[in-house]
This record gives C-alpha cells, sequence and structure tokens, in this order.
C-alpha cells in the first residue's frame, strides 16, 4: 500500500492543504495524472509524491479522515520531480493556489474533454520518455545562469538572441522566448525566418499565446515536451510549459508590465517567474529590452550577474516646450510644434504625435457643484467621445448618452474639460490641408490588434500622413524592425505619469520617454523631437529626458530605500471590497489589526532567530479608484524584508507566516509585487 500525495487540478482555498493524500496498492510515480474523488465529484489530479505505507500504518488509523483510494492512473509522468517543486515554489511565491498553478500546465483542450479514454490517448503523448533519466538536483546555492542583454536597436537584439538560440539547439535544447505583446511575436519570429542559419533550417519555430486555438495550444504543448528541438515565441501563457527539454528562456522587452498576469488567477510574473525557474531548474535566462527594469537590473547588480549596456548610452536632445506660456485654453498643439507639423506635412514626410489621453474630453466638470460625471458602477471619470457621440468609462467599459446638465444639481453649466486623441486629431485636421492623411491609433477607435497593426503598417509605408499615438502604439514602436522615417516628432501630453501617486510612476515615465526617445533619433535623424508639459520643472521629467540607465536606475534604488518600496521589499497588495464604504473600511481596519498583531509575533520569533524583519503596514485606505461594478474598495499594503534574497526559500517562508493570517474570503484579493498599485 502506497500514500499518494497530489495537487488537484482545480482551485483550493489557501486556508486548506494544497497537497492532498489518497492511498493506492501500487506506486504511483511522481508527474502522473490521477483521478480522485474531491468534494463529491471526480477531478483530474498531479502526483507530487508516492510514499510506503509500510511504516505509516499507526499514523493512519490515528488520523481523523479516512485516506480515499485513487480512482484511477490516467497517464504516465508527464512532469520531473524538478517541475512539480517549481509549481510549489510559484505557489508560495505568488500566494495562489497550487491547483491553479497545476491545471495551467494540463493544456485545456485535454481538460474539457468528456471521455476519460480520450483523455488518456491525449495525454500519452505528453507524456515523459521511458528512458527519461531525471537531472541530478542542483545546489541552488551556485552561480544563477542570469544575464540582461540591454540594446536599443530591437533587430541587433533579435540577432543575439538567434545566436543563443543557434547554441542552445546544437546542444539538443529547446528554446522559450517571451514577448509581451502578440504583435511583437510577429516581428521576432519574422527575424528568425529572414535570418536563420543553417544550423536552424530543421528547428520548428512556433508561436503561442492566449488567441492560439486550443487544439495549437496542445500541439505546442506536445513538442516541448517530448522534443528538444525547437523555438517557442510566446506571450505570458508560455510559462505553463513544460520545462524539462528547455536549454535556454529570453524575455523580450523586459520592463513591459503586459509580462504580469494581473487580470485572471493565477496572478503572476513572467520575470519573477523565469528567476523562480533559472534558480530551481538551472536553465539560463536573458533578459533583453532597450531598457532593463529598475527591479531587475538592481537583482543582477545585487548577484554580480552579467549585463550587457550599450557603449555609450547617450540621451538624445528633446525641444522641451512649456505649454503654460501658450495661453490658449483650447489649443492642444504649442505653435512651435504646430508650426513644426505644417512643415513636415509641406515636404511631403511623416509626422507621429503621441498623446497619453484617448478620447475628445477626458471629464465633465460642474462649476456650479463641482461635481464630475462618474461611472456609476466604478466611479471613474466618464471621458467623452464625438465618435458615436458617448460618455465612456475606460476602466469598466460603462457608457451613456452625454448630458447637458450636471447629474448631482441639475446645473445646465456643466463643461467639457481636458484634451484627448479624439481632440487633436479634430484640431489637426482643421491645421492641415483637407488631403493630408491623418490616422490615429488608439484602443477605442481600433479596438482590436489586427487594426491597430494594419494602421501602422499603413503608416509606416506612406509618405506625407500623420499618426497620432497612444499608449497602444508603443508595442509597436518598440517592434519596429526598420526605423520609419519622420519629419516631425512630438510628445503632446504625458503628464497624466507626472500626477498620479504611484512609486512606480517614475520609471513608468522613464520607459515610455526612452522608448519614444529610441524612436525618434532613428526616425527623425538630426532633427530633435518636442515634448509638451505644463511641468518643465518636474525633477521626475528632467530626468525622465536627461540622464542614462544607469544613473537613472540608481537615483531610483536611493529613493525607494528610503521607503523600503521593491526591490528593498515585497510589496503585498490585499484589495478588499465591501457593499458599502463603511464594509470595505471596517474589513480593511480588521485585516490591518490581524496582521499587526502577527507582525509582532513574527518580529520576536525572528528575533529568537537572530534574523532582521523588516514590516510596515500601510494603513487602509481608499483605492485610488474606490467604486468598482458597484463595490466600494479598500487597500492594505505590506511591506516585507527578510535580509534573505527575495526568491530564496527562505524569505517566501517567513513571507508565507504572515499572508496565512490574511483570512479567505472572496472579498479579499492579493498580489505579490504589482507593476503599479494604482491599476488593480
Amino acid at each position: 500500500m502506497y500514500i499518494i500525495h497530489v495537487i488537484p487540478l482545480t482551485k483550493l482555498p489557501l486556508s486548506n492543504d494544497q497537497v492532498l493524500e489518497y492511498f493506492s496498492m501500487t506506486a504511483v510515480l511522481p508527474g502522473s495524472i490521477v483521478s480522485v474523488s474531491l468534494n463529491n465529484r471526480v477531478v483530474l489530479a498531479i502526483v507530487f509524491r508516492t510514499v510506503s505505507a509500510r511504516n505509516k500504518k499507526a499514523q493512519i488509523k490515528g488520523s481523523r479522515f479516512q485516506l480515499k483510494k485513487i480512482i484511477a492512473v490516467i497517464s504516465d509522468p508527464l512532469y520531473t520531480p524538478q517541475e512539480l517543486e517549481l509549481l510549489y515554489l510559484f505557489h508560495k511565491y505568488y500566494a495562489e493556489s497550487l491547483g491553479l498553478f497545476a491545471q495551467a500546465k494540463v493544456p485545456d483542450y485535454i481538460l474539457k474533454m468528456k471521455s476519460v479514454e480520450r483523455q488518456k490517448e491525449f495525454l500519452h503523448h505528453l507524456a515523459l520518455p521511458p528512458e527519461y533519466i531525471p537531472a541530478e538536483p542542483m545546489d541552488e546555492k551556485t552561480e544563477l545562469p542570469i544575464s540582461c542583454y540591454q540594446e536599443p536597436r530591437s533587430r541587433d537584439r533579435y540577432a543575439y538572441y538567434m545566436q543563443c538560440s543557434e547554441e542552445t539547439v546544437q546542444h539538443s535544447r529547446g528554446v522559450i522566448i517571451f514577448v509581451p505583446e502578440i504583435i511583437q511575436s510577429y516581428e521576432v519570429a519574422a527575424y528568425f525566418i529572414d535570418h536563420r542559419s543553417a544550423a536552424l533550417q530543421n528547428t520548428p519555430l512556433l508561436q503561442l499565446s492566449g488567441k492560439t486555438a486550443k487544439k495549437a495550444q496542445y500541439e505546442i504543448v506536445r513538442t516541448t515536451a517530448t522534443s528538444t528541438n525547437f523555438i517557442i515565441i510566446t506571450t505570458k501563457i508560455g510559462i505553463h510549459l513544460p520545462l524539462h527539454n528547455v536549454g535556454l528562456i529570453i524575455e523580450e522587452d523586459e520592463p513591459n508590465t503586459a509580462h504580469f498576469s494581473f487580470d485572471q488567477h493565477p496572478y503572476y510574473s513572467v520575470t519573477a517567474s523565469n528567476i523562480l525557474i533559472a534558480q530551481k531548474l538551472r536553465i539560463p535566462v536573458i533578459f533583453g529590452g532597450n531598457t532593463i527594469s529598475i527591479s531587475t537590473r538592481y537583482f543582477c547588480t545585487e548577484n554580480h550577474l552579467p549585463l550587457h549596456t550599450p557603449i555609450a548610452d547617450m540621451r538624445a536632445p528633446w525641444h522641451v516646450v512649456d505649454m503654460r506660456a501658450h495661453t490658449s485654453a483650447d489649443a492642444i498643439l504649442a505653435p512651435p510644434v504646430a508650426e513644426a507639423l505644417q512643415q513636415s506635412i509641406q515636404e511631403n514626410k511623416r509626422a507621429l504625435l503621441f498623446i497619453d489621453r484617448i478620447g475628445y474630453s477626458t471629464f465633465l466638470f460642474c462649476p456650479d457643484c463641482g461635481a464630475v460625471e462618474s461611472c456609476p458602477h466604478c466611479g471613474t471619470p466618464l471621458v467623452y467621445h464625438s465618435e458615436g457621440t458617448m460618455l465612456v468609462c475606460h476602466k469598466c467599459a460603462y457608457t451613456k448618452k452625454p448630458v447637458i446638465a450636471c447629474s448631482a444639481c441639475n446645473s445646465p453649466r456643466i463643461r467639457y474639460y481636458g484634451k484627448g486623441s479624439e481632440k487633436l486629431e479634430q484640431q489637426i485636421k482643421k491645421l492641415l490641408p483637407p488631403a493630408t492623411p491623418v490616422m490615429r491609433l488608439d484602443s477605442v477607435a481600433l479596438p482590436k490588434i489586427a487594426d491597430q497593426e494594419r494602421t501602422w503598417h499603413e503608416f509606416a509605408e506612406h509618405i506625407g500622413t500623420v499618426l497620432i499615438a497612444s499608449p497602444a502604439a508603443l508595442k509597436f514602436i518598440t517592434a519596429a524592425p526598420q526605423p520609419v522615417a519622420l519629419g516631425m516628432g512630438a510628445v503632446v501630453s504625458i503628464d497624466t505619469l507626472l500626477n498620479l501617486p504611484d512609486y512606480s510612476m517614475p520609471e513608468e515615465l522613464y520607459m515610455t520617454l526612452r522608448r519614444l526617445e529610441q524612436f525618434f533619433t532613428a526616425a527623425l535623424q538630426h532633427t530633435k523631437p518636442y515634448i509638451q508639459t505644463y511641468k518643465p520643472e518636474s525633477d521626475a521629467l528632467h530626468k525622465a529626458l536627461t540622464v542614462d540607465d544607469q544613473t537613472f536606475s540608481t537615483d531610483q534604488w536611493a529613493q525607494r530605500k528610503a521607503f523600503n518600496f521593491p526591490p528593498f521589499s515585497d510589496m503585498i497588495q490585499i484589495i478588499i471590497t465591501g457593499r458599502s464604504a463603511s464594509h470595505a473600511e471596517r474589513l480593511a481596519q480588521q485585516l490591518s489589526a490581524t496582521l499587526h498583531t502577527a507582525s509582532k509575533r513574527m518580529q520576536k520569533l525572528a528575533e529568537k532567530q537572530s534574523i532582521v524583519l523588516t514590516l510596515t503596514i500601510i494603513p487602509p485606505h481608499p483605492a485610488f479608484i474606490p467604486l468598482r461594478r458597484g463595490n466600494y474598495i479598500y487597500e492594505v499594503l505590506v511591506l516585507f524584508a527578510s535580509g534573505y534574497s527575495p526568491y530564496s526559500r527562505e524569505h517566501i517562508r517567513w513571507r508565507d507566516l504572515l499572508i496565512r493570517q490574511i483570512p479567505y474570503a472572496k472579498e479579499i484579493t492579493l498580489f505579490i509585487n504589482p507593476p503599479h498599485i494604482i491599476t488593480h
């Protein structure tokens, strides 16, 4: 008789055991898929470990629970013991259900099959070969196989990736390349296809994303599970691929927040996951991009890991336009920018104008009572869109017809304020000759990625055109394989990032302007781009425009260290929802009190072991957007540092002592190290 420890492929509350015990009369190898009974239903599970019951008979008899028998063995092992341990590490690091990570490892195409026999048939093709020999456990104290490759030109990065991929494939190992957006997957694949050497001629090049058909996803999983010759270009969904045949992982555009999966369970970061993979499985990882994020740069610096940077990281100059000197209330473009735009079109050249706000007017304000017309579901100010003549909530997609009187006091003096991409488009069309093609690339005008891509290529292929680019265009700007020649370029507005109360906003501003600067430098050649601002004296803006990456990172490290923000701590963001503001506040206050009590106990325990814990619990407060889908939102922020490496077992174990004090409830959601704290 054997005790079989399994991970059910379903979500279990964090307060429950994540690994459950069953028994079998025969040994079942770890990594196998079995069916078990759970809460009066049959579910699939992955075998985590198997132990003989010979020495545990007394323990079994004295147990309060009766062990159930495994119903059936569905497949041979699909995953190595090291991969299963990595799953458990993900569960602990992200404070997410282990069952959700396990479920994501099995293709959805198989999970939704009605027939067990068909499941067996398809799982059979994913099994480890009988002759597979598990690798020896690695010493986690040896140097991490992680490096950073910073290069402003995407084609040069892709060339380096291909060179590293060739070396890996020649050693009979596969390659996984992570990209944040689907469009970047196309660009990387196109480069590999156009420039592949003889060494890669017979290597399958596959693309994976959430939009890939379920059957095609299964075939890609089958390739990575059974072949040692492949290159997979994938978005964040690829973090769940089998890893036993992988010899190299590359993460392109590493600072991009699209590498975070915080829109659905299980929540995770591709970057943090890749560090855990390198640490646990010793698979080499390359973080690449035109810049490297502050946290990853710090991690590599502290661990003395290779960091390739451009030889001369010189910043390009900008024309900074102080909008306070231009008093026209309605004009979006300052006269110097408008004149440069007109000249560019007269010379039959392209122009690109970046603006960080979409819509026509960004908010409606009543001067009589001070009310702002807001979404009834989430409290976000409604944006007026002239196309379709609608007020739209950009947070939850609520729409309503424009109002002619204040909803709060019924005053007819309601005013439309703010300047978005629609208003900019309207003004440009008045400024330029009628025949001038003016395109707008934002998520409202073009909600489909395919339409955005088509617009970008149309702009790139035709001279004498103007593109109004919102943040949705940054993925095309970053992935552009060839410079797009421009006659002028300008950042019309980016002041929004200067006004948001988020410790990460200086980095977001810096990364955005760096992308635009590198694009403009190649596109404009000897002409400086413009940037309009109402805050030219802003220190954050000055540094974002003038200092190099290392100087900026060093400055941000000093600022974040002073407040114990990441990367000097783990940030645990706890979101609390309530039926009313008072209900949400009461729940948040109760949780905060629980965490304070637990913090004191942990500090005493740590002192006995000569461990210095740094725990900061920021008092409960309304979220930046305090109302969502009719629920009121409060949040509690916890900053946790242990003195250990943030990815080490010791650090995660100590942090877990605190997380276990957070009650499992539908009103409470956790995020570990979110990219921003105002977007959830």
